[in-house]
């Protein structure tokens, strides 16, 4: 393909490709590009403009099909994370996080999805987020997110807002990702809350264990600024993909739990009830985790469980 026409046709000033010529990257007149790494799975540039006050960094991914290639990807991502500057990575990862973002396909092995996570943490990389449809990608029988935008602590620091909407898919079996960065001046920073609804939930503790327990250079306080930050992070994404809304999962519950109900009346057989047992069971869950959503949000004291203040954590 004619890399120079597109350029034109698009508007752009430059553009710059790996070396598979599978990435391709414009950019305007006021912006300066310096490739800084090519790599047949990714491009690693410098930006320079003047309406920034300091160079950012981009890593453009285009991964291989295959676990063991990926692997090298997750390491050569990690050695750039060493760098500590603005940095956003972003493109077709051929990965998953968690399984929820897999629909219609079955999931045979969690190794890859385990290593996508462990390059995320290591590497001190927070997932962006999304605005539109939950999946990437369609064969029209599987949908999956392969596609995702990644950043690190110092982007956030420079760039205030940055949002990510999958556009509608068209002639690709991918949807575009449109992204939208803000320098915004004078952002309050956000809070964090440690809700204790999570520790109700049964893969906590070895998320918070799995996540802390990666490894960070430095001593003393030098090391656990990072840590702490690495964890605040990681459960936020967490609790948004595993939550979600709290309410709309109280309500499913129920609907669910009535349904099994119906069924049970109509035909009182073993397998029903197990059903209804085990519906019950998770509509009690739900109930609890938002029981004590409100205990913690509002500081009520004439709930059940007491008088207690809740106790919250802000970074």
């Amino acid at each position: 393909m004619d890399s120079v026409y597109f350029t034109r046709r698009f508007g752009f000033h430059a553009i710059v490709s790996n070396a598979t010529n599978k990435i391709w990257c414009f950019s305007k007149i006021d912006c300066e590009v310096q490739v800084i790494q090519d790599h047949d799975q990714f491009l690693h540039i410098k930006v320079s403009s003047g309406i920034l006050p300091e160079d950012i960094f981009c890593t453009f991914i285009y991964a291989k099909c295959s676990r063991n290639p990926r692997r090298i990807l997750w390491e050569e991502l990690k050695a750039l994370s060493n760098h500590k500057t603005p940095w956003l990575v972003g493109g077709d990862f051929n990965a998953i996080l968690h399984t929820e973002e897999n629909m219609g396909g079955i999931i045979n092995r969690l190794g890859p999805l385990e290593d996508f996570n462990d390059m995320i943490l290591e590497s001190g990389l927070t997932d962006a987020g999304f605005e539109g449809e939950p999946f990437t990608w369609t064969n029209k029988r599987v949908w999956r997110r392969l596609d995702r935008v990644l950043y690190s602590k110092e982007w956030t620091d420079l760039i205030n807002i940055t949002r990510v909407t999958h556009l509608p898919r068209r002639l690709s079996d991918h949807y575009p990702l449109l992204i939208i960065a803000d320098r915004t001046e004078n952002r309050w920073p956000s809070s964090f809350r440690f809700q204790k609804m999570w520790v109700y939930h049964q893969n906590f503790l070895e998320t918070a264990k799995r996540c802390w327990s990666l490894p960070i250079h430095g001593s003393g306080m030098y090391k656990l600024q990072p840590k702490l930050y690495r964890m605040k992070e990681h459960l936020k994404i967490w609790n948004k993909q595993t939550f979600g809304n709290i309410f709309s999962l109280v309500d499913q519950a129920k609907s669910a739990s009535s349904e099994t109900e119906i069924l049970f009346d109509k035909n009182p057989c073993d397998q029903h009830l197990i059903s209804l047992n085990q519906k019950t069971a998770e509509l009690v869950h739900a109930l609890n985790m938002e029981s004590e959503y409100w205990r913690q949000k509002s500081n009520c004291k004439w709930l059940e469980a007491g008088e207690e203040i809740p106790s919250t954590s802000t970074h």
